[in-house]
């Protein structure tokens, strides 16, 4: 190896030695104050490329990149993932990141000036979906992880997953939704047992899970404390609005969703479902949108392009095969409940061509508190990711992970859309630091 100039240059906050002259690597040298933990062991590579590395953060099935998942290498210790109902903005974590990084719209990421070392950890995470991997890094190359080693984790053994509750019903399967993008069938549980990641409950005509008793769902809805124990809750079309099981004509009915929401969670919606919003005891949540049955013409959609994550959204789809061209979808089994949505706070994210009445959209909760004060999430789409419910898991899930209609895919898109922790829609999504 050529003798090291002395020179000194800086890596974010930490001194390194600048590279020698026929491009090697230069150890950290002086100013040990200046940095710490692994920030400390990132080296300038001169002529060389700088330690760089690589990937493609897939859907637990293995298929599918997925945008906006954080990757980065933690400075010190990597520190647990919550769970429950709590309060999290994007913004306002931190993670202590000696580098840090997020993946495009096809799941592609790039690592530059990554700490030089054996064993050092890379952290893949989007919300609370978490996987860790470990590798040896050498100095000014570039490594590129396997798909597999920084898929997103399928079941507990293999990482960390959000805890989910499913409410299932007569016309959708959530369930079959999440087990497609590839949650194993050993993480999907009766709501009254204390196992697994994805807690089923039974909606009006829908299903539960085979040869076991499965809770109603107005167990879990109705009840503050049960639903403040998952990160999210899923809520599949019953069929109708079912409010006798929401708590009925009781004016406190249906509180319990809005308040969860409030308080940080995250909650996904089909069709009738709407009634959270609709029949509401609260202004503000009756206030997102106004209702409309009529029917639109046709089976041809347009993205919502107008922010960050929807331009995102359009390039993911055309990169898996659902979009026939940019910006533009084909859906075929689409309900019409929405007429007009509030914007702000609702974000529309997909409207019929034409009358360009809204099919999906989302916010953040509390509605009207200051963004920085929004850590809950909503969100109602008048698509079903299934003709029909009411079988019990895993029965009832009929088609496998390289089977998703296009439909189905966009959903799959606006699921960890879900999953990941609170930010303004309309701002670039930032790495965590």
């Amino acid at each position: 190896m050529a003798a090291f100039a002395t020179s000194i240059a800086l890596v974010g906050a930490c001194a390194v030695g600048s590279g020698g002259a026929d491009g090697d690597a230069v150890p950290l040298i002086g100013a040990p104050d200046a940095c710490s933990g692994r920030a400390c062991k990132r080296v300038v590579c001169g002529a060389r490329p700088s330690t760089r590395v690589t990937g493609r953060v897939t859907d637990p099935a293995g298929l599918r990149g997925i945008y906006n998942v954080a990757v980065y290498v933690p400075n010190g210790a990597i520190a647990p993932v919550p769970h429950g109902l709590s309060c999290e903005r994007c913004v306002s974590r931190s993670v202590d990141a000696a580098v840090s990084t997020l993946t495009d719209a096809r799941g592609e990421f790039v690592l530059d000036d990554v700490p030089v070392d054996v064993a050092v950890p890379i952290v893949v995470e989007i919300g609370r979906f978490r996987r860790v991997v470990t590798m040896d890094v050498p100095a000014c190359k570039e490594t590129r992880l396997t798909d597999d080693a920084v898929r997103l984790p399928r079941n507990a053994a293999e990482g960390e997953l959000p805890r989910i509750a499913v409410t299932t019903g007569a016309s959708d399967a959530l369930e079959c939704l999440l087990r497609n993008i590839g949650i194993d069938d050993s993480e999907f549980a009766s709501g009254s047992q204390e196992r697994g990641h994805v807690a089923l409950f039974r909606g009006k005509g829908g299903g539960g899970v085979k040869n076991v008793p499965v809770p109603e769902a107005s167990d879990l809805w109705n009840d503050p404390a049960r639903l403040a124990l998952y990160d999210i809750v899923a809520l599949s079309c019953e069929g109708d609005e079912a409010n006798e099981n929401k708590g009925g004509d009781d004016p406190l009915a249906r509180q319990a969703m809005h308040d969860y929401a409030n308080g940080g969670g995250h909650v996904f919606a089909t069709h009738f479902q709407s009634t959270w919003l609709k029949s509401s005891p609260a202004a503000d949540f009756r206030g997102v949108s106004t209702w409309d049955t009529t029917k639109d013409v046709g089976t041809d959609y347009a993205i919502d392009t107008s922010f960050p994550k929807g331009q995102a959204f359009a390039e993911w789809l055309a990169a898996n095969g659902a979009s026939p061209e940019l910006g533009k979808i084909s859906l075929d089994n689409v309900t019409f409940s929405v007429g007009d949505v509030k914007e702000p706070p609702a974000q529309p994210w997909i409207r019929s061509v034409g009358s360009g009445r809204v099919r999906y959209f989302s916010f953040n909760t509390p509605i009207g508190t200051p963004r920085e004060a929004q850590c809950g999430r909503m969100v109602f789409g008048d698509l079903h990711s299934f003709g029909l419910g009411g079988s019990d898991f895993p029965d009832g899930c009929l088609t496998g992970p390289n089977a998703l209609s296009p439909q189905q895919l966009a959903l799959e898109f606006l699921l960890f859309d879900l999953f990941a922790c609170v930010d303004d829609d309309r701002e670039r999504p930032t790495p965590p630091r």
